[in-house]
This record gives structure tokens, sequence and C-alpha cells, in this order.
């Protein structure tokens, strides 16, 4: 969905939730950490969601995603921190006096992650 957006213009601070791929393809994953770690905002955040498959140890295999999902998603965060953001797990951060917490876990999602 990425791809598809209109250039965002620079900002202060970014916050993706979730579903940053289709099924958490090994190659959408990446693709999506090259491109967030391109945006120029002076904080940026992002959370895995339930399409997110390739983070959810559990359930990455009924999609059939779980190939190298650890390198994945080591690679995701090295490429996402190096362009200046933070990958939330169930954890918080404090950007400018301001707390975020994010998680990808849901209530039921019928055969998708978290």
């Amino acid at each position: 969905a990425h791809r598809w957006m209109r250039p965002l213009p620079r900002g202060d601070v970014l916050v993706h939730a979730g579903d940053f791929t289709s099924c958490g393809t090994r190659e959408e994953v990446l693709d999506f950490a090259e491109w967030f770690a391109g945006l120029e905002f002076a904080a940026k955040v992002v959370v895995a969601g339930n399409h997110d498959l390739s983070f959810d140890t559990e359930r990455c295999a009924c999609r059939g995603v779980c190939a190298g999902h650890e390198t994945t998603k080591r690679r995701f965060v090295e490429t996402v921190e190096a362009g200046g953001g933070i990958y939330l797990e169930d954890g918080r951060v404090e950007i400018a006096g301001l707390s975020f917490y994010g998680s990808p876990r849901q209530p039921g999602v019928g055969g998708w992650g978290f």
C-alpha cells in the first residue's frame, strides 16, 4: 500500500500502525523498510499488524512466510533504525514528551497474525 501513496510531506512524527504488507513476505517487508527509512520525519514509529505474518512466529506457517522470518525481521529492524525509525512490538518510546506504545496484538483475526 505504501507504494500507492502520494509522497508524504516532511513532518515531526510519523506513526505507521500495522499492516505494512499484504501477507508478510520477505520482499514486502524489506521493501517497506527501505521506503519507511527514507521518509523525512524527525521521528518515525512503526508497529506490525495482523497481515505482517513473518513477524508472528506462531502464525507465519499458515501462510507460508516462515522461511527466514527471523532474518527478515532483523533486517527490517536494522533498516528502519538506520533510517532513524523505531519498531515497537509490545513496547513504549517517548518522543518530544509524548509516550507512544505499540503492540500488534489484537483479538481474533481469522487466521491472520498476532
